[in-house]
């Protein structure tokens, strides 16, 4: 993180215009950076890479990357992967070996995120252009756009053995879960959809309790433990997992 952020000054440097300062913001989108002298408002931004053909906005994502966002996310990481390592101990302690396994592979995932602040903020052009509500100025600092081409897969995190599955066209949350392989101690009631530019969404899939809710393009899928099977002490652990998730930047 030391070396990206080392290589964001330089731009910096490099994009000073003159000017006694750097950018008061710097945009990072599919490796070239863009530099504003003043702050500015998202369409200012999003028109800047808005002439790429074929980008798909509804998947879109901002993330703010400055140290100090980081550092408070990497602090919640440490956080989690404390608590997932307690609760090994208590599944080793029950000798239950394969929710062991699955919560150690669920710490696999955690560490291997890459986290930078998203900004639930609409990512439309056209919309942004035309309310002024939805076309707040950014703070000053380090930003990443991501946007491309419409996702072709979902990706997939959490107790399921897949890491991804094909973009279903017309397809809900339960038709994902169908095709999913699940780890020890996954729930098949619930299954989180983390859409762009939303809050997370808990989506019904059980036998008992099924309710269409729709997987957008672009969306990630969270494979929670079952409510039940986790110790008392542990009964947040779920959303704690969702509230670090929402910040890995999806690639």
């Amino acid at each position: 993180m030391k070396l990206l952020f080392g290589v964001t000054l330089a731009v910096f440097s490099l994009l000073n215009f003159g000017h006694a300062a750097g950018p008061a913001v710097l945009v990072k989108h599919n490796d070239q950076y863009h530099g504003f002298m003043q702050l500015p408002r998202i369409s200012e931004v999003l028109t800047r890479v808005n002439s790429q053909a074929q980008l798909y906005w509804p998947a879109a994502r901002l993330y703010k990357t400055d140290d100090e966002a980081v550092a408070e996310l990497e602090q919640q990481r440490q956080a989690l992967l404390q608590r997932l390592e307690q609760l090994q101990l208590v599944y080793t302690e029950d000798d239950d070996t394969e929710f062991v396994q699955s919560a150690k592979s669920l710490a696999v995932q955690v560490k291997s995120w890459t986290l930078a602040k998203q900004l639930l903020l609409v990512l439309d052009p056209e919309r942004v252009r035309t309310k002024a509500q939805l076309n707040p100025r950014l703070w000053a600092g380090f930003y990443s756009l991501q946007v491309q081409a419409r996702p072709e897969t979902v990706s997939v995190t959490g107790l399921a053995k897949n890491s991804e599955l094909p973009l279903l066209e017309g397809a809900e949350a339960a038709d994902y879960a169908d095709l999913l392989q699940f780890h020890s101690g996954a729930s098949s009631s619930f299954i989180y959809i983390l859409p762009a530019q939303q809050k997370p969404l808990l989506a019904q899939i059980g036998l008992w309790n099924k309710k269409r809710q729709d997987v957008p393009a672009g969306a990630v899928l969270f494979v929670p433990f079952e409510q039940r099977l986790l110790p008392a002490e542990f009964e947040n652990l779920n959303q704690q997992i969702v509230e670090l998730l929402q910040h890995r930047v999806v690639l």
